[in-house]
């Protein structure tokens, strides 16, 4: 009877289990068919028909960087192969140009509403293409639910901004804050052995004190200073206000939020910061006024600038013979081979030869955003940027958002080097870490460590080993040539006497304007302005722009980060701001050339989330 009362529950479970495998191959089916479906769509060059009067519509997302992490594919499908949302500054730089020039493009929407960060020295170069806009006689119409610092900045240039009647302005201006061990480390008897050449090399603070040096706080207060000027300067011109009256309206906003019980969004059109307050529709309307009604959208007539760059590429003529390379480059540095978001020196490298193999190229223009890295690895590029000027060929470096440390290791070695205003540079230094274990072995654990050794060098790099007096002499002494070098290639190809060039070293952050005067950098320019500047260097009248490739992923990678944006997808995890990526893989006892700030490490509140 037992026995025979089992057989319904066995056959229950049996069917469960076969239901539950066909549903699993129904869902995994519907995911695989559905990935064909969408990459096969993204792959298939869509029909752009731009009409006339129409209005260009830009609508920035997430991050504007100089060059996408993941440029080798169709933008249609960024979405699946990472979480994070890139906007490439070249690309919506070179829309607005041709646009300026474009007779059925009457006027410009800049939706602002899924930006989250751009550096200022892009969003500057950015600001002389939206400009260089209005002064082709068409017009910039901005609009947003509310406005961060980025989003505002690029907004301030448009004729005319609106803002959601919920929304609100936000303009938090710049801060540098670390995260300091030294007194959890002393709790946990756990040390690091620092090696450092540049009193202001802050990197190491964290590991050396409690809180911020008093120099190194007064040297952040002063080029955070100077880059808040550039943003107050520039709002301030942009919407016919001077820099009192902004300082002001964000002095009294949280008073003037609490006590007249009025909106953020009344606040910035009593300041003057907006021109309209309105939800999308009433904008949508206002733009139909502009352009006529859209069957087609049932909306204003307009072209997405990713559209529009597509349609265009097909119009424009490249003269033939002589081009200029253009390469980005953006990332911590370090040798060997890697992924986007770091500057692999091989890699770099790699590029640098295609464009020298490539016998049209006159001229190499170089963008650079990076805090630095691996000195051996800078070096790496450096000689090679050195062996291209030799052979003739014109190098010229542009420094974007941060170029520093290492970069500017690199960034030396060039005919001319350009930078924007808020570029942040400099911080020539180098430094060393070895983490000390020993103490916390023993005391917290109670493992210890004993043995003999044939010279000072054995045992030396064990957890359970102290660094002996001969390692740190080693160290320190190779810290002190490779800053000893540092300061002579700069000098050497900066033509600034070395003595000169000390104070301006040590580790100290410069931004683009401080280091244009101090000597660090040629000129002020956006990187158009800086690939025309290297083709007038090369003697060239007429040339064609080489954007040189990153090296293709292979397919493991591919659907790495396909299986990974997916996953995003389905758990709706957006990131904001910057993604928070480790600092450096530090190895112990290797030098490096890394400003603190090299995962731009400037933090403000945006729309009360704090972004990094």
């Amino acid at each position: 009877m037992k026995k025979h009362s089992d057989k319904p529950k066995r056959g229950f479970f049996r069917i469960f289990g076969k239901t539950l495998d066909v549903v699993r191959k129904i869902i995994l089916n519907l995911i695989f068919w559905s990935l064909l479906v969408f990459i096969a769509l993204a792959l298939i060059p869509g029909r752009v028909k731009v009409k006339e009067d129409s209005l260009l519509y830009i609508q920035p997302q997430g991050q504007i960087v100089d060059a996408l992490s993941l440029s080798d594919y169709p933008a249609r499908l960024s979405p699946l192969l990472s979480s994070v949302s890139e906007t490439s500054s070249i690309d919506m730089g070179l829309a607005i140009r041709r646009a300026a020039q474009d007779d059925r493009i009457i006027g410009l929407v800049l939706d602002c509403s899924g930006l989250s960060y751009a550096s200022l020295a892009v969003l500057q170069d950015l600001e002389k293409d939206l400009n260089h806009f209005r002064e082709s006689g068409k017009r910039i119409y901005a609009w947003s639910p509310s406005y961060n610092q980025y989003a505002y900045y690029l907004a301030s240039t448009a004729s005319l901004i609106y803002l959601d009647e919920m929304g609100s302005v936000t303009l938090s201006g710049f801060g540098v804050f670390q995260t300091y061990f030294k007194k959890g480390m002393d709790k946990w008897d756990l040390g690091m052995a620092v090696f450092q050449a540049g009193d202001y090399k802050s990197f190491v603070e964290p590991y050396m004190y409690e809180k911020m040096s008093q120099g190194v706080k007064e040297d952040n207060r002063r080029w955070t200073g100077n880059l808040w000027h550039q943003v107050l300067s520039a709002l301030a011109e942009n919407r016919s206000l001077t820099e009192t009256d902004l300082t002001k309206w964000i002095e009294d906003y949280p008073a003037a939020l609490s006590g007249t019980g009025k909106s953020g969004a009344e606040l910035a059109l009593e300041g003057k910061l907006i021109d309209v307050r309105g939800t999308w529709e009433t904008f949508s309307s206002e733009m139909t006024k502009v352009t006529g009604y859209e069957n087609d959208s049932r909306s204003f007539r307009s072209v997405h600038w990713l559209d529009y760059l597509e349609e265009t590429e097909k119009r424009v003529k490249l003269p033939s013979g002589k081009s200029v390379a253009v390469i980005t480059a953006s990332g911590e540095i370090h040798s060997g081979s890697g992924s986007g978001w770091t500057i692999a020196s091989r890699d770099l490298i790699d590029r640098l030869e295609s464009a020298e193999n490539n016998r049209s190229v006159r001229a190499i223009v170089l963008r650079l955003d990076t805090g630095g890295g691996s000195a051996y690895a800078s070096e790496e590029v450096r000689r090679t940027l050195e062996r291209l000027r030799s052979r003739g060929i014109t190098v010229l470096v542009s420094m974007g958002g941060i170029t520093a440390s290492g970069g500017y290791w690199i960034a030396s070695e060039s005919d001319e080097l350009w930078c924007s205003p808020g570029t942040i540079t400099g911080s020539i230094g180098v430094f060393s870490m070895v983490p000390e274990t020993d103490r916390f072995l023993e005391e917290h654990l109670g493992i210890t460590g004993d043995g003999v050794g044939t010279t000072w060098m054995s045992g030396q790099g064990r957890p359970d080993q102290p660094l002996n007096r001969s390692s740190r002499q080693v160290l320190q002494a190779g810290v002190d040539s490779t800053y000893s070098q540092f300061l002579r290639i700069v000098s050497e190809n900066r033509n600034i006497p070395v003595d000169a060039l000390e104070p301006l070293a040590r580790g100290r952050i410069w931004t683009g304007e401080e280091a244009v005067s101090a000597g660090l950098a040629d000129r002020i320019g956006s990187l158009t302005e800086a690939v025309e500047r290297a083709a007038e260097l090369a003697h060239l009248e007429e040339y064609h722009l080489y954007y040189v490739p990153r090296a293709g992923q292979d397919m493991q990678g591919l659907l790495s980060q396909l299986l990974g944006g997916i996953m995003s997808l389905i758990s709706k995890q957006t990131l904001v701001g910057i993604p928070d990526l480790p600092s450096s893989q530090l190895t112990p006892g290797k030098i490096y050339a890394l400003s603190p700030i090299s995962d731009k490490n400037i933090f403000f509140h945006v729309d009360n989330r704090l972004v990094r």
